[in-house]
């Protein structure tokens, strides 16, 4: 009967640990999408004011344009809040909520573009007729995330690209800017924010390889590759 009861015991004790592991892994999956959504949208904010800022004498339509850009990209920011937080008050995971992926990169290149970031979108390769939703949206959050930091960190951009690679088992994801501006970010905001942490963790959790870091000629890069078997989507 002792055996019995100290081996109900364990169970419920790995049970427990099971459950506080998955609770864990859960809170850092919704960290990842309410940063990403949320340092998106206030980075547009950020560039848009200070494009506002400087034009407010020299040409007042175009700073009143770029402020009715902060007002709209404001409320897309509160209503993709708004559509997250619903979805977890009733119990549904962030993958419930329609994410984007390969198909939006264009136009998430395009936003960036539009914000006067510089950049070109190169896809190299045969894409895969069949990429699994969360890989595509891990794609698509690294290539966000890195976008959103050259706009607030890189300072003067000549030039950014961003390079998709595919081979039959991963892609590969490239960003590169010029920028000149990282040293005056060179702590948290570059070498060791959330964001950064975000793109390790969500890449790392399909089984792949991440890298970030300076260029020896200037700028940033950011590198990661992605497995494209099949996974088990709720392993992300």
């Amino acid at each position: 009967m002792e055996v019995l009861r100290s081996r109900a015991e364990q169970l419920e004790r790995e049970r427990d640990a099971e459950a506080r592991a998955a609770a864990a892994k859960e809170r850092a999956r919704i960290a990842r999408e309410i940063h990403d959504v949320v340092s998106h949208n206030v980075g547009a904010v950020g560039i848009l004011a200070d494009g506002a800022a400087t034009k407010v004498e020299s040409d007042p339509e175009q700073a009143r344009t770029a402020m009715l850009r902060v007002r709209d990209t404001s409320r897309k920011a509160l209503a993709e809040m708004r559509t997250m937080l619903g979805v977890l008050r009733n119990g549904e995971g962030p993958e419930e909520v329609p994410q984007p992926g390969l198909d939006q990169l264009d136009a998430l290149v395009a936003e960036f573009r539009s914000l006067g970031v510089p950049v070109e979108l190169t896809i190299l390769g045969e894409r895969p007729a069949e990429i699994t939703s969360g890989v595509q949206l891990a794609v698509y959050r690294v290539v966000q995330e890195s976008l959103t930091n050259v706009g607030k960190h890189a300072g003067e951009v000549s030039h950014a690209e961003v390079r998709i690679t595919f081979t039959p088992d991963e892609a590969e994801i490239g960003v590169d800017d010029d920028g000149r501006g990282y040293a005056d970010h060179a702590g948290p905001g570059v070498s060791g924010g959330h964001g950064l942490v975000g793109m390790r963790e969500r890449v790392h959790a399909y089984g792949g390889r991440f890298e970030a870091g300076m260029r020896p000629a200037g700028g940033y890069q950011v590198r990661a590759w992605l497995p494209l078997v099949s996974r088990e989507e709720e392993q992300v």
